[in-house]
């Protein structure tokens, strides 16, 4: 996959590059075909890791072609299709004991896994188990608890298919998020419930509910980014490095809590000790002032608050348009509405010419 990324980064015009990562499949394609069912579940959990990934991709090719429901090494199980009967799956493995990461990865329509009894299951069965990650799988009864390996846990725009949402993972160090909104409630009692999170990464939590205070007591890495609907946020993270907001469009208020959890007595800092310093991310972010104030009054800031970035693509759109609406809001009604989207289109293709993006252009048909 990172030569596909590679070729695409090297190859001139978007012909060439096409043509040139279709002929860099066929020939890893044919290698495929002979890689064992172990090996192909390596490949699979491999190409998550990366940070560029391009589809198709010999390495789902080959999983369709072969149609297998699950593939297994000595590392990694990833489930691809409903399982009738998912005790007697794990019972049978022979590589059970030496797992390490569960992928459930996608599936059928009819797929639906169920949490339900799995925490007791792979306490038996994988009793190595450190990771799961669930990448567009339909999913219910999600509790889980009693597991004191895992310390990463990955959701990929899990498909919930009830309310149920709970994490008590006294290990968990990682949680990964993306295009995933749990229920509120839920969420935020799961975090107490996992004290010792280093890393908490979310892309897309699109809550309609105030999200209530977050504690995370370890936590130095904190990623709340395209909260799209979140206009508060309250965090307790005395331990902080790292703290990204880029592209929260309507945080008007962004409060760092001075006191933590009781149940977090352990971790939390004694009153009166200095909390960490950290540097803020926060492109194409529209903080309100009370953000901002809040901010700066922590004394906890690396560096100076700058919403403003080069980037030309989607969140920077996105930005400019909240904005606009935004300073058309006071007039109200639909035809502010529409003045307002008006005003988001005219001033980014003003942007766009600023940038030379229609030179191209000039003088033709096109333009």
């Amino acid at each position: 996959l990172l030569k596909y990324a590679s070729v695409l980064r090297t190859a001139a015009g978007g012909g060439m590059a096409r043509q040139a990562v279709w002929n860099c499949m066929a020939r890893e394609s044919a290698g495929m075909s002979q890689a064992s069912d172990g090996d192909l579940a390596d490949a699979l959990d491999a190409m998550y890791d990366e940070s560029v990934m391009s589809f198709p991709n010999p390495v789902h090719t080959e999983i369709e072609r072969r149609k297998k429901p699950f593939l297994a090494s000595k590392k990694v199980l990833c489930i691809l299709e409903a399982q009738q009967d998912f005790e007697q799956l794990l019972s049978t493995l022979e590589t059970g004991r030496t797992i390490k990461r569960l992928r459930l990865e996608g599936g059928s329509d009819d797929f639906i896994f169920d949490f339900g009894h799995f925490c007791g299951l792979a306490s038996t069965y994988l009793p190595s188990l450190e990771q799961i990650s669930v990448t567009h799988t339909r999913i219910k009864n999600f509790d889980l608890k009693r597991m004191n390996n895992i310390h990463c846990i990955e959701l990929t725009d899990p498909q919930m298919q009830d309310d149920v949402w709970n994490l008590e993972l006294p290990s968990l160090q990682s949680l990964i998020m993306q295009n995933h909104t749990p229920p509120v409630a839920s969420f935020a009692t799961s975090l107490i419930q996992c004290p010792k999170i280093e890393k908490f990464f979310s892309h897309k939590f699109w809550n309609d509910e105030d999200v209530p205070n977050l504690y995370l007591p370890n936590c130095k890495s904190f990623t709340w980014r395209r909260g799209d609907g979140t206009e508060k946020l309250c965090i307790y993270a005395p331990r902080l490095a790292e703290l990204n907001v880029d592209a929260c469009y309507a945080l008007d208020e962004l409060t760092l809590l001075k006191q933590g959890h009781p149940a977090h007595a352990e971790w939390n800092l004694p009153a009166g000790e200095a909390h960490s310093k950290f540097t803020l991310s926060c492109e194409n972010a529209n903080l309100g002032r009370k953000a901002k104030k809040a901010l700066r009054d922590s004394g906890r800031l690396k560096n100076s608050i700058s919403q403003d970035s080069d980037d030309m693509g989607i969140d920077a759109f996105q930005r400019h348009m909240h904005q606009c609406m935004g300073d058309m809001s006071e007039e109200g009604g639909l035809e502010s509405l529409f003045k307002g989207l008006q005003a988001a289109s005219s001033g980014w293709h003003d942007k766009l010419r600023q940038q030379g993006c229609f030179d191209e252009f000039e003088g033709t048909d096109e333009e």
